[in-house]
């Protein structure tokens, strides 16, 4: 789903590189797969934009809005956007989850996410 928003909704930044990362996005947390396989496989490209995306750092699980800090710290324009959508996703889905939960990916939304998506909206329009 988010490799498919990517796809129609991001053509400015659209490469295979870019959809390739968007549908392993959450691997490295939720698989045994590792960036040096995802390397071997895909590229050090698409895992570099994998691993970026990854909310397990070495110090430790990160919140999405951490993990939303270090990508923008980093300007990785690309990587942010996959995690955008990966948040669009999330919020189209959250009826799923229990409500501590829907608290927390709305307060994330609203603080951290919100600003970004204008910031997409004038890069569109320019």
């Amino acid at each position: 789903m988010v490799a498919e928003f990517v796809a129609n909704e991001a053509s400015k930044l659209f490469t295979h590189v870019i959809l390739q990362a968007a549908l392993l996005y959450d691997t490295i947390e939720d698989t045994e797969l590792t960036k040096e396989i995802i390397t071997e496989t895909f590229g050090i490209e698409v895992a570099k934009h994998v691993e970026g995306l990854t909310r397990v750092k070495p110090y430790g699980k990160i919140s999405a809005a951490e993990s939303l800090d270090l990508l923008i710290k980093d300007i990785k324009e690309s990587t942010l956007i996959i995690k955008f959508f990966d948040r669009m996703h999330n919020m189209q889905t959250i009826s799923t989850k229990s409500p501590e939960k829907i608290k927390k990916i709305v307060e994330e939304t609203l603080q951290s996410f919100l600003s970004l998506a204008v910031s997409f909206d004038a890069y569109a329009s320019s």
